[in-house]
């Protein structure tokens, strides 16, 4: 048995017929069948049976195929892994939320420049998904916010995001105060109980951390519209059409002088997430990745000493 055994067994499963898939492994029909039948002769077990002009495979062909493509993968990305480390070249597999595709922009560019042989499969997904995949070993690398981290996922911090409110000027209420836990003014939840909320779903970060923010202060809007896209609900805060809340980075002026007036502080204490590259403890992790999130801590104006 050798990795063309099992790429054969896989073809096979994939197109249930003996002609298509010697087709597509540029080898007869008649010699895919008499390896099919060695195998099977070799193993004193049958792995697919013909139901009709089809082919299916047997419960222990089932296993035989879970075997045989989990050996596949793994060859797959050992291959990968070795060509990135040795020459930058192959596909480097990164997940991000889709909420944050726009800060990518400029580190994309910028990784396309330093490193144009490496080519970037980027996969734009909701926190938990992410988190599967990279479990999975299905992505090299994610960029996340997910508040309960895996224990089996490394972690490289970014920033941190302070989850402040954004009230537009039409909207504001009069009622405010200074705040001992923030540079933003404070206001009472309780108050903007008759506005609109615009939340993401729970499966997105902030969505999740709304819900959790709802429940800590025994609050609930009487209003609500979920919009996924968070510039899109930014920009609906801004036009009044709603309130929203907003992961700000710490330290950092990444709004205009008069939207961070509009940002406010709430509750009793301070909520914070950390926005940190993640990668799987299981895997081999190529420096071509380590690469990546230089550039990307560099995009953002942020160097080791601010984390």
């Amino acid at each position: 048995m050798d990795f063309k055994d099992l790429v054969y067994l896989d073809a096979i499963d994939r197109y249930r017929n003996l002609t298509k898939a010697a087709r597509t492994l540029y080898i007869t029909q008649p010699a895919l069948s008499n390896f099919l039948h060695s195998l099977e002769t070799e193993l004193h077990v049958e792995l697919f049976r013909w139901n009709g002009n089809t082919m299916a495979p047997t419960p222990a062909g089932l296993e035989y195929l879970e075997f045989a493509r989990t050996v596949l993968k793994d060859k797959k990305n050992l291959d990968n892994y070795m060509q990135l480390s040795a020459f930058g070249q192959g596909v480097l597999r990164i997940g991000i939320p889709f909420s944050r595709t726009a800060s990518f922009v400029a580190p994309l560019v910028a990784f396309e420049k330093a490193y144009p042989q490496t080519e970037i499969l980027l996969e734009e997904d909701a926190y938990i998904n992410l988190n599967r995949k990279l479990s999975a070993c299905e992505l090299d690398l994610i960029f996340t916010n997910d508040p309960k981290p895996d224990s089996n996922h490394h972690l490289v911090p970014i920033f941190e995001d302070e989850i402040l409110l954004y009230i537009p000027p039409s909207l504001a209420p009069e009622i405010q105060s200074a705040c001992s836990f923030s540079n933003h003014p404070w206001i009472q939840l309780q108050t903007l109980a008759g506005f609109r909320f615009l939340v993401p779903p729970p499966d997105q970060m902030l969505g999740h951390m709304a819900e959790q923010i709802f429940a800590e202060n025994n609050f609930q809007p009487t209003r609500r519209f979920q919009i996924k896209n968070i510039t899109a609900q930014l920009q609906l805060a801004k036009a009044g059409y709603g309130i929203c809340f907003y992961g700000h980075p710490l330290n950092t002026h990444w709004l205009s002088s008069e939207d961070e007036k509009s940002l406010y502080a709430f509750g009793t204490h301070p909520y914070t997430n950390t926005f940190a590259a993640a990668y799987s403890r299981k895997m081999k992790f190529p420096f071509i990745a380590e690469e990546f999130i230089r550039i990307v801590k560099t995009c953002c104006n942020l160097s080791d000493k601010t984390l």
